[in-house]
């Protein structure tokens, strides 16, 4: 690895490679370029001139949590194991030519692990680090339907919105005390709304997308269907359903 400070004025940093054979990130306030033949970490450049074309240092380079790309590559995690710098170099001179994962679902490992939550609040870097040394190896879930639990709860809607991320930080450390509501009953809304139907199709996410984003600021319903007993008296002959109330009353 080159440290490399370009100090004040406009500086270049020249890659002898092309963009697309090259991995860029922003970690620590440095901004670090890497390929096949090595990375070099920077600060004082502005922009980077690889063989095919000139780009901003500020656009190229995405914020990378090394963590989370353990988290997120099992095989990383148990070669590895926390350790970020070992993380860092991989990434740059291997997994971002592979178009590895750098994300890892943090907030709902939280929110679907109630003792997690329970023993570390909101701290997501601890949790991250749980999983990558102990959670992985319990099979422990990740998943977390952040977006029914928001279209479950319309006061989360006006809070949050479609941001998935905090919601579910959200039910970890407070929703879940307050055994708020999980679940959205897509299949009524879009029982409900037959134009949303046409729409959608039977996509659950996209039915819970659509409440929060139009529904019910558009004051659509999602009450429950009508209960299989009701709807099998009403589906029966006048007589029958005379017989069946007769028998109810």
């Amino acid at each position: 690895m080159n440290y490399i400070d370009g100090g004040e004025g406009n500086d270049t940093l020249v890659r002898s490679v092309s963009k697309s054979s090259a991995t860029a990130i922003n970690y620590n306030g440095f901004v670090y370029v890497g390929d096949s033949a090595g990375y070099d970490k920077t600060t004082g450049i502005e922009y980077i001139r690889f063989s095919d074309q000139t780009v901003s240092a500020a656009t190229i380079a995405p914020p990378f949590d090394p963590l989370a790309y353990l988290a997120a590559n099992r095989d990383l995690a148990a070669a590895f194991g926390t350790n970020g710098e070992a993380a860092l170099g991989h990434y740059l001179t291997v997994g971002g030519r592979e178009r590895r994962s750098t994300t890892f679902n943090v907030d709902g490992y939280l929110a679907v692990n109630s003792d997690l939550a329970t023993a570390f609040g909101g701290n997501t870097m601890a949790a991250t680090q749980h999983y990558i040394t102990t959670g992985r190896l319990e099979g422990r879930s990740t998943s977390f339907n952040a977006m029914s639990y928001i279209a479950a709860n319309p006061d989360l809607i006006a809070a949050f919105g479609t941001n998935t991320t905090a919601a579910a930080l959200h039910y970890a450390t407070a929703g879940r005390l307050e055994n708020r509501a999980t679940t959205f009953n897509a299949t009524a809304y879009l029982s409900r709304n037959p134009d949303v139907q046409r729409a959608l199709g039977t996509s659950e996410l996209a039915a819970a997308t659509h409440y929060v984003t139009n529904g019910y600021r558009e004051g659509r319903s999602a009450a429950p269907l009508a209960s299989t007993s009701t709807r099998s008296a009403m589906g029966l002959e006048p007589a029958q359903q005379s017989t069946t109330l007769a028998a109810g009353w």
